[in-house]
């Protein structure tokens, strides 16, 4: 069994690019400050639903991690289009001990959906996704709520050192495939196509809306009604499509309809949009 690995993590214009801080070599017992070249590896095997992850510099084991897969599932903010860490709290005990060679076990209590403030329910007073949870060089993607081991995605930078330094970058144990960090929302998230039943709406009426994701094991996509009403805000899937009513009660002609499709840690992905005639 392998892993699906995607890698590229260079440049983000979407702010992802803060969930992978550089590698500070200086860290690693016996890694010179200023050197020309290192080995750098993410070492993965895949026991059962169990990962277990190293990172290694030249032939130092700076990480050695054990995720059970069954962890996230069971895990209170679960769902489709997850983003999966660990507390920085817990990665710096890890790092703190005495042999960084020893592994150590991920509880349920340390993993940190990544994605969780990016929802409609996070703070005003934050304007970038969850801060917790940075420091784990790896983010583990699962596409939705149905996903095996073998779905899931891990998500890797491809250069985690200072300017100064030549890497050798490898991965192990994994399929390794390139990202398009352009535009790193729709790489990673599932699109959702929005089909209106019909092109016009008027006063006291409504449309039905189809509502696909191009992966199709997802289970349930969110709608955040901006102008306008929606039958329901979360839209149950079956095989990636579902239905709701939108409806102009309330409004007039000529005032406008705005309907956001996402999922429930990553809103406005996909709108419907119109004007009451």
């Amino acid at each position: 069994m392998s892993l699906k690995i995607k890698t590229g993590f260079k440049k983000n214009p979407y702010g992802f690019s803060r969930f992978f801080p550089k590698v500070d070599t200086t860290e690693v017992e016996g890694i010179p400050e200023i050197v020309n070249t290192i080995n750098y590896t993410n070492s993965f095997t895949v026991s059962g639903d169990v990962i277990t992850y190293k990172l290694i510099l030249d032939t130092h084991v700076c990480y050695h991690l054990v995720i059970d897969y069954n962890l996230i599932k069971q895990h209170a903010s679960f769902a489709d289009q997850t983003l999966w860490s660990i507390s920085d709290s817990c990665f710096n005990k890890h790092l703190e001990r005495e042999d960084k060679t020893q592994s150590y076990t991920v509880t349920e209590e340390d993993l940190v959906n990544v994605y969780i403030e990016t929802s409609v329910t996070k703070p005003a007073w934050i304007s970038v996704p969850y801060i917790d949870g940075n420091s784990l060089p790896i983010k583990i993607f699962v596409p939705s709520k149905n996903s095996t081991i073998n779905d899931i995605f891990i998500l890797v930078p491809e250069d985690q050192t200072e300017d100064h330094v030549d890497v050798t970058f490898t991965n192990t144990g994994g399929n390794v495939s390139e990202l398009n960090l352009e535009n790193l929302a729709y790489g990673i998230l599932s699109p959702i196509t929005i089909t209106p039943s019909k092109s016009t709406i008027t006063e006291d009426d409504k449309v039905t809306l189809t509502v696909t994701t191009e992966d199709t094991s997802i289970t349930e996509v969110y709608a955040e009604p901006v102008f306008g009403m929606v039958s329901k805000t979360r839209i149950p899937l079956t095989n990636g499509v579902g239905t709701v009513n939108v409806m102009s009660l309330g409004l007039s002609t000529g005032d406008s309809i705005r309907i956001k499709f996402g999922y429930k840690f990553f809103t406005g992905l996909s709108e419907y949009t119109n004007i009451v005639t």
